[in-house]
């Protein structure tokens, strides 16, 4: 979905019924799901508060991926569209995204320092697009995605 489509109070509460429903049907009975946008840049933030949430998120968050992919899929079958969004859980993907927010300006600092391009680590797309949307305003660097599959990573360059 385009970002400047405005998001409708009837395609929010499909993401929110869907994810809720899905989460009860896996045995979650005590489960809180809220959304928010903090700007239209970047995706709708489906935020779950559940005990428990180590299975769910599963080890590096792997769970949580699965658990976000059959829910976008069940949610593009009732509202196809529907607004992009990522699924929270206890505030994991949050802490996460700041992790990641601190690591690329840690990463720019450096490429700016010793003029030379810094590799970051492998992530996923969304991970890569935090880092991308993070150092975008920077005028003195630009950063590039390369590699394929598991392996693609974030080129971070000096601007000289």
């Amino acid at each position: 979905m385009d970002t400047d489509t405005p998001i409708t109070n009837s395609d929010q509460e499909t993401i929110r019924k869907t994810t809720e429903a899905l989460l009860r049907l896996m045995g979650f009975g005590d489960v809180s799901v809220s959304l928010r946008q903090q700007n239209p840049e970047e995706p709708l933030m489906v935020s779950v508060s559940v005990p428990d949430a180590g299975i769910l998120i599963g080890d590096r968050g792997v769970n949580l991926i699965a658990f976000e992919y059959v829910t976008k899929l069940l949610t593009r079958k009732l509202a196809p569209l529907a607004p992009r969004y990522v699924i929270d859980i206890n505030n994991y993907r949050e802490q996460k995204f700041s992790e990641l927010r601190e690591y690329a300006r840690a990463a720019a600092s450096r490429a700016t320092r010793e003029q030379r391009e810094i590799e970051l680590e492998p992530m996923l797309s969304i991970e890569r697009r935090v880092v991308h949307t993070e150092l975008a305003s920077r005028p003195d660097i630009t950063t590039e995605s390369k590699g394929e599959g598991e392996s693609r990573h974030i080129v971070v360059k000096p601007l000289a």
